[in-house]
Formats: C-alpha cells, sequence, structure tokens
C-alpha cells in the first residue's frame, strides 16, 4: 500500500523497542509471582492507561505476573514485525505471537483476562503520534532520535497516524463505533 511509510516505520519501532524493554525489564519486575497485584499499583505500567477501564475493574483483586507478560509478549511481536518493515496489523501480530514461541499460557492469560493487541497499537500510534506533533511523549524525545528518523526518506504519509490506526486495526464502518480509544484515565480510587 505504501501508506507505512520509513519514517513512520522507524519511529513507531522506536516506540515498541523502548516500550517492550520498559515493560519486560522493569514493570514485570514489580510482580510477586501467584499473587495479583492491586489495581492502584499497575496504573504506572508502560503504557497501562490505553487499556480500558472495564479490563481493571472485571479483575477487581488486580492484576497477575502473567497479564503483565502478555501485555510484554504483545509488545514484543509489534517490535519484531515492525524490525522486518512489516505492518503491525492484528492478523499480523497474533501470527507473530504464535510463531515467536512466546509462552502461550501467559498470552491466553492476558486475552482471558480481558487484554486485546488493539490496546498496544493504540498506544503506539498515539504515543508516536504525541512525539512527532509534541516533541515527546512519556517513553522518548523525537530530537534524541532526529538524526535517525531523518535519514530515511520523507513521504507524505510519515505522519498519517490516523491512517496506520485504521489500517492496523482493521477499522471499517461497521466497526468504527466499537473500536475503543485511549488513554483511560482510571479512577481506583472510588469504589
Amino acid at each position: 500500500d505504501g501508506w507505512l511509510s520509513p519514517r513512520m516505520t522507524h519511529m513507531l519501532l522506536i516506540t515498541a523497542d523502548i516500550a517492550c524493554g520498559t515493560i519486560k525489564e522493569c514493570d514485570c519486575g514489580q510482580f510477586t509471582k501467584f499473587q495479583p497485584l492491586p489495581l492502584l499499583d499497575c496504573c504506572w505500567i508502560t503504557f497501562f492507561r490505553y487499556i480500558p477501564t472495564e479490563v481493571f475493574r472485571s479483575n477487581p483483586k488486580g492484576l497477575y505476573k502473567s497479564f503483565c507478560d502478555g501485555w510484554a509478549i504483545v509488545w514484543g511481536a509489534i517490535e519484531s514485525l515492525l524490525r522486518k518493515r512489516q505492518a503491525p496489523t492484528i492478523s499480523q501480530v497474533i501470527k507473530e505471537i504464535h510463531e515467536s514461541g512466546a509462552d502461550h499460557r501467559k498470552w491466553n492469560h492476558f486475552v482471558e483476562k480481558g487484554g486485546n493487541i488493539q490496546f498496544a497499537l493504540d498506544a503506539l500510534f498515539d504515543s508516536t503520534r504525541n512525539v512527532l506533533v509534541l516533541g515527546d511523549d512519556d517513553l522518548w524525545e523525537y530530537c534524541e532520535f532526529q538524526d535517525e528518523i531523518e535519514a530515511q526518506p520523507a513521504t507524505p504519509f510519515d505522519g498519517a497516524f490516523d491512517v496506520a490506526r485504521v489500517k492496523c486495526l482493521g477499522i471499517t464502518d461497521d466497526n468504527f463505533p466499537n473500536i475503543s480509544r485511549g488513554p483511560y484515565h482510571h479512577n481506583f480510587y472510588d469504589d
């Protein structure tokens, strides 16, 4: 299609690479095996603000490490696809997860507890757009990677994050109303 430009691919890869590393190395390390992490303590996990509040509310005791590991599996698959210069569509991410040798028990736990690839893609496009438009986001700043990004060929699609979102999430006129969009403003202080 040509809609996934080299610059956009590179920026998305930076976001996915940093997110995946942070989730695996920092966030998942905060969990205790076989113990749920209370919801109040889950809010700081990388890009959890893109997971709808309903997912958290359906797990009132908190989330287990397997959920965070499943989140890391999604981000690892997205990163892998972008490294291969492939679009991280939902179907491609699923295929990558199954072919990657990821722990399917953790992946299944993530999905059974309400996790969804869509949430990660939503975070990927929104965060990367913020970096391009505003210069930074919670994860990285454009100026840190400006030379790398601008070494890539420029195209009219470099900032077409809405096009990428529609293509990767498979958004159509029929399913558009059902596709949620973060970030969500979680408030776990209310009963």
